[in-house]
């Protein structure tokens, strides 16, 4: 699992961890969002398949502009109407864009994590 989520940065949090990770390319940052009701939102690197690697695979596959597109996650994530999703996942809906938390990750390791970013389908 370690080699997995890699490296741990500390210090960062908000938009901060977001851009940190995007430039390393690898690593995790625990607490990087918080909110009242849930508590702390981890953020991890990942791979295609979840996290922010995952997240920007995505959004390039659909030709869009990453750091616009993650410009307001924070936001997203810390102001948002949440909402219970499917897997037992919470979608977190702002101003057209949902955040999926997975409420856990490897054993407990990791609590509420984000798993995907993306626009609402109109």
């Amino acid at each position: 699992m370690d080699k997995f989520l890699g490296k741990k940065f500390v210090g960062y949090k908000r938009q901060k961890a977001v851009y940190k990770l995007l430039k390393e390319k690898h690593g995790y940052i625990t607490n990087a969002f918080h909110r009242k009701d849930i508590g702390s939102i981890a953020l991890i690197w990942g791979n295609k398949t979840i996290g922010l690697a995952h997240i920007v695979n995505r959004r390039t596959q659909e030709k869009m502009d990453i750091k616009e597109f993650l410009s307001d996650i924070s936001d997203v994530i810390e102001k948002g109407t949440i909402s219970k999703g499917r897997l037992a996942r919470f979608e977190i809906l702002h101003r057209g864009k949902i955040a999926v938390i997975a409420p856990e990750i490897y054993e407990n390791k990791l609590t509420f994590l984000l798993t995907a970013f993306k626009t609402r389908k109109k």
